[in-house]
């Protein structure tokens, strides 16, 4: 008797269970989905320049070209000095030392033997950009291996990227209504969403041919948002 009641115990909350997953299945199946990708866009003058700069130096010992290269970088970055540039805002991206062959410039069939190259990477960011052209001329006139690029970037974006964020969202929104209206429905709840976030760099100027007027047009860096929402169409 008592593992009869149990069995009919058993029973009934499996029934139940089912029942309810089955219900639950039959509103998710009844939910009609809506998907929207909502768009959001800033624009923003640039206000930092960021300076990829190359030091690359190389002589027959491994020492002699770490020596050359250190004195290099040294001159280099005492001459940021007078440019206001934080020691917080210049960085050592990449650093490497590595034999190679070295042959005669002027007979390449001669082997010199092997030598050595460091290769010093280094990013300084410039927040004054009127101060750019200065810079990138003195840097430029330090030494023949010194090699460099210019990227203007904008320093805090984190305001612009909640407001195009934010647009995104109204746009999504905005566009489900339009959807929805033309079917004869409404927009329901938010099922889902998820953005990314794409950056648009102006442009970019190779240091090697730079001269003392040199001069470049900030422009406008786009700061922009693409949210994938789905809906609830009633």
């Amino acid at each position: 008797m008592r593992k009869f009641l149990f069995c009919s115990i058993f029973f009934l909350l499996l029934t139940g269970m089912t029942d309810r997953a089955m219900a639950g299945n039959s509103l998710i199946q009844s939910t009609r989905p809506l998907s929207v990708v909502g768009v959001g866009d800033i624009k923003m003058v640039p206000d930092v320049a960021r300076i990829g700069i190359t030091i690359e130096t190389e002589a027959k010992e491994a020492a002699e070209a770490i020596s050359q290269n250190d004195g290099q970088s040294g001159r280099m970055l005492n001459s940021l000095n007078r440019f206001d540039v934080a020691a917080t805002d210049v960085k050592t991206t990449g650093y490497t030392i590595y034999p190679f062959t070295k042959r005669d410039p002027n007979n390449y069939e001669v082997v010199l033997g092997t030598w050595f190259k460091v290769t010093h990477n280094l990013t300084i960011s410039l927040r004054n950009l009127n101060l750019l052209g200065d810079l990138v001329s003195e840097v430029a006139a330090l030494d023949s291996e010194i090699y460099f690029h210019v990227i203007l970037d904008v320093g805090d974006k984190g305001v612009a990227y909640a407001s195009a964020l934010a647009a995104a969202v109204v746009d999504a929104r905005s566009k489900a209504t339009i959807m929805a209206a033309a079917e004869g429905k409404e927009v329901g709840e938010v099922l889902s969403m998820d953005s990314n976030l794409s950056e648009v760099v102006p442009g970019q100027s190779d240091g090697r041919e730079s001269t003392a007027d040199m001069s470049i047009a900030p422009g406008q860096t786009s700061i922009g948002v693409r949210v994938n929402v789905v809906f609830e169409l009633k």
